[in-house]
């Protein structure tokens, strides 16, 4: 799972990867947490492009919208990428590094 969130839904979260969850008794995997901070970058087209019944629909351009509560999140405003994923699912190997699509890491 990976979020973009506002400095507002992220105001507790810190850079870094960790370990959120331990491995359950009964088998359930760990889960682990990556955060980064940095700023919003200039969304591009595709970025505001999403598919509603297979058809294009284009959201509101000139920013990105929180994935928690939906506040625009403008060019140049400080915001979070979390990454959450289960130990040995597909990002057990090493996350894939997407928060640089979206922001400028500080």
């Amino acid at each position: 799972m990976r979020h973009l969130l506002c400095a507002t839904c992220a105001k507790d979260k810190q850079n870094g990867t960790r370990q959120i969850y331990a491995r359950s008794p009964i088998g359930e995997p760990a889960e682990f947490e990556r955060i980064v901070w940095g700023v919003a970058k200039t969304p591009t087209a595709e970025q505001r492009t999403m598919s509603v019944n297979g058809e294009p629909m284009t959201l509101t351009a000139g920013q990105f919208d929180c994935d928690l509560c939906n506040a625009p999140i403008r060019p140049g405003e400080r915001a979070c990428a979390q990454s959450v994923w289960a130990e040995g699912g597909m990002w057990a190997k090493g996350i894939g590094h997407w928060e640089s699509e979206f922001l400028e890491l500080s």
